[in-house]
């Protein structure tokens, strides 16, 4: 969600999905799907970290350079 400049008023939880079983991949729908498309975005890198206290993960939004 701040990957694409919004926040989860937007895009709602349910709209991004991250999927496992090795590396994380992002799965997008509905008004996800709709703000990457607007936006150029043609794939979203995530990296997952954790300890037994706490988690950290981080989105880049990738897209197409127009110049």
């Amino acid at each position: 969600m701040k990957a694409m400049g919004t926040g989860w008023r937007r895009i709602g939880w349910q709209d991004i999905e991250i999927t496992g079983g090795g590396k994380p991949t992002v799965r997008m729908e509905g008004n996800a799907t709709r703000r990457a498309a607007m936006l150029g975005i043609s794939e979203v890198l995530v990296t997952i970290t954790h300890t037994d206290r706490s988690a950290l993960v981080m989105a880049v939004a990738i897209g197409e350079d127009d110049s």
